[in-house]
């Protein structure tokens, strides 16, 4: 059988017995086989094996697993089985706490680090809300370059929302002329020049009051995703 180490992210069958009512070890061990043969048979749950003395030989204690020593502890003595979680929650914290100097500043960064991001996430929602509030008071269809100048909030010029709305399929690709279906829900108007150039009409994409809202959402959304990669 392999010898387990300490450090390894176990419950040792010693600790087990300390918390549940077994009248020995050896009992405690002829349950933990009865239960979890297989598992011990394949390396799921370690075994240390005494080597040396009398006992040389038999199994010194076993080594479980989070789940394993959770289920065992629901079968066998539900009353122990919150002490166990506890085990598991205190072997938890205890990992996350920073060894050394160089990991105290690591986990300090991290920690500012999603501060900041988590900041930077509650500001975009709400912004959002002022961008749909905005987006109800100016009514009327407007062409993308107003959409761009209509809230603080969108900063992005007319060239890189085009760009935008093109790789998030809402324009045909190399095109300013809105796929079919969203000007079919109201999000673009696609509206001909009063008078022909060179013989034809020329086209221009609008946004409308709904297209504003809906607009306004879903590129606050990509900045809000893009903030948490």
């Amino acid at each position: 059988m392999n010898e387990i180490s300490l450090n390894q992210e176990i419950m040792t069958s010693n600790q087990l017995f300390e918390m549940m009512h077994f009248e020995s070890k050896s009992s405690l061990h002829r349950a933990i086989r009865d239960m979890f043969q297989s598992k011990i048979d394949t390396g799921v749950i370690l075994a240390s094996v005494i080597t040396k003395g009398l006992n040389k030989g038999q199994i010194d204690y076993y080594g479980l697993q989070e789940k394993e020593s959770k289920i065992f502890a629901a079968k066998h003595d539900i009353n122990c089985l919150e002490k166990v979680i506890e085990f598991w929650i205190s072997k938890h914290q205890s990992k996350q706490l920073p060894q050394n100097f160089t990991e105290a500043l690591r986990l300090a960064a991290d920690q500012q680090d999603s501060i900041i991001k988590l900041k930077i996430r509650e500001k975009i929602k709400d912004d959002y809300v002022i961008a749909i509030n905005k987006a109800r008071i100016e009514s009327g269809d407007i062409k993308v370059s107003e959409f761009c100048k209509s809230s603080n909030i969108l900063d992005i010029g007319q060239n890189k929302m085009y760009d935008w709305l093109r790789d998030q399929g809402y324009l045909f690709k190399g095109s300013r002329e809105p796929i079919q279906r969203f000007v079919g829900m109201g999000i673009f108007r696609w509206l001909p020049t009063e008078e022909k150039h060179g013989g034809k009409y020329r086209y221009t994409l609008y946004i409308t009051v709904r297209g504003k809202i809906y607009l306004a959402g879903k590129y606050l959304n990509y900045l809000d995703e893009s903030c948490k990669r």
